[in-house]
């Protein structure tokens, strides 16, 4: 078979092989429902005739006949109710069991419908690809073998298909340029970078603040929504001056404005370098759920949840987002020397925040997540927007401090070596009462040699105490001149 090159030809030869899977679901459908009906018809007639047989002849309805009945020639009329009864029981089973199938059937004849023209308007939005990268080539290649070899499956490769494009697609708008959203010029003598901040706001603003903190801020006159589940329910109302609240308040709201940096993308050799991917399950569920009730699950920035960007996003990759909120990982990335590949990625802190907050910090994985019929630009000008926001700093002032960011991680993408400072959670109180596992086989790639200011065991029971990162750097960069690394990272620390 003649290996693909582009992607409407394997998408052709996709179809074709799908086609012919519908219209085999489609003839098993109808022969379904047409035993169905013929199986209903049949329990039809059974029933009235059990009905008929019950009742006896006309005679045997008279009062003074009734009894004779049931006693006498009733018992040899009725012989045969019991098969008749258990032949009905029979027929109601099997049609059961057959709309379970049919049903069954129908859902997966929806599902590859839908997969099918998702795949199409994949393959037409990204026809302009003449010749598909090898790896893609060769993925498209065992699928269109595999759908050939075992029709079957064709969901299943239906699916692995639209991934693989799909992946195709999303890197590409990951590797594009930040775009730039229209503002609107200011004269230079009087641009001022940092908005006003507002006293007061026209909507509630719930507080991310822990449940024992609630009557705190009701006794300064925050108010209680008895309606809210599963998140903070204190608040203050409308049009209410905010600075007694300060102490309590989402960070976009109080007097000082955070500092907040946002990386359009982290450099290329740590994209999948996080607390979820290098640590089991219990140990990252632990970080995050405590996390999230020090704010009783309310955005730390905005106080809200969810967001309203869910709705523009591809329902397949938001399905599970729905009134939550999100643990971000707060992570700084710097080179002690500019001729060693080795770098530093450093955790700085864990925030609680919604969808929309979230998205805020990947710019990337959020175009990523777009709906095909979303305009990129426009929601690039609202994530930008949202960003001027809850910083207070003004849209212009605030794409440049991204252009420089992605300019300074574009310099560490071929390091080769990185090393991973935990120390932040180290000095985390909760860190105290669970043992981390750390994952030996992780999907990040990352040794336990390059954890830096954690103490932790692996998942095969090895114990590792904490390591500085001067220590693992002299490791790993034995001629480097300890009088220039501790300068450098004191220099970093200053």
């Amino acid at each position: 078979m003649k290996q693909p090159n582009n992607i409407r030809f394997a998408v052709d030869q996709i179809s074709i092989i799908a086609n012919k899977c519908q219209a085999s679901i489609s003839t098993r459908i109808q022969n379904l429902s047409e035993k169905i009906k013929n199986t209903n018809e049949i329990n039809l007639q059974l029933k009235n005739t059990i009905t008929e047989s019950a009742k006896g002849p006309s005679w045997a309805r008279i009062p003074l006949a009734k009894n004779m009945w049931e006693i006498g020639s009733g018992k040899i009329w009725n012989r045969r109710l019991p098969l008749l009864k258990k032949q009905y029981l029979q027929n109601a089973k099997e049609m059961k069991h057959l709309k379970n199938v049919l049903s069954t059937e129908k859902k997966a004849l929806q599902r590859i419908q839908e997969m099918l023209k998702r795949l199409q308007d994949l393959a037409a939005n990204k026809a302009s690809y003449d010749e598909m990268p090898q790896e893609l080539s060769q993925q498209m290649h065992a699928i269109v073998s595999d759908l050939k070899r075992f029709p079957i499956v064709t969901e299943h490769g239906i699916g692995h298909a639209i991934t693989a494009i799909q992946g195709l697609a999303d890197e590409a708008r990951r590797q594009r340029p930040i775009v730039m959203p229209p503002v609107i010029r200011k004269d230079k003598a009087t641009d001022q970078h940092l908005l006003p901040y507002k006293p007061s706001y026209h909507e509630p603003i719930y507080l991310p603040i822990p449940k024992n903190l609630g009557f705190h801020a009701k006794a300064i006159g925050a108010q209680y929504d008895p309606n809210i589940a599963k998140a903070g329910r204190y608040f203050v109302p409308a049009n209410t001056d905010l600075k007694p609240f300060d102490r309590y308040l989402p960070l976009a709201f109080r007097q000082e404005p955070p500092k907040l940096r946002f990386y359009p993308q982290e450099p290329d050799t740590v994209k999948k370098v996080n607390l979820r991917t290098i640590f089991d399950d219990v140990t990252w569920d632990y970080i995050r759920t405590t996390n999230y009730a020090k704010t009783d699950n309310r955005c730390v920035i905005c106080g809200k949840r969810s967001g309203e960007f869910l709705d523009r996003m591809a329902p397949e990759k938001t399905h599970n987002r729905a009134d939550k909120v999100e643990c971000h990982e707060v992570w700084e990335w710097y080179r002690p020397k500019k001729d060693i590949s080795i770098g530093v990625q450093q955790l700085k802190g864990l925030y609680i925040v919604c969808f929309k907050c979230h998205m805020s910090f990947h710019d990337g994985i959020a175009r990523s997540m777009l709906r095909a019929e979303e305009d990129e630009l426009q929601f690039a000008r609202d994530l930008h927007a949202h960003r001027s926001h809850i910083t207070r700093v003004d849209q212009a002032t605030l794409y440049n401090e991204m252009v420089d960011l992605n300019k300074r991680t574009k310099t560490m993408n071929k390091i080769d070596y990185w090393i991973v400072d935990l120390s932040h959670l180290t000095n985390q109180d909760y860190m105290r009462h669970i043992a981390p596992i750390f994952l030996e086989h992780n999907r990040a790639g990352i040794g336990v040699e390059q954890i830096a200011g954690f103490e932790f065991a692996t998942d095969t029971g090895e114990k590792l105490p904490a390591r500085g990162v001067k220590e693992i750097f002299y490791e790993m960069a034995p001629r480097y001149p300890a009088i220039s690394v501790e300068s450098l990272l004191a220099k970093h620390r200053m």
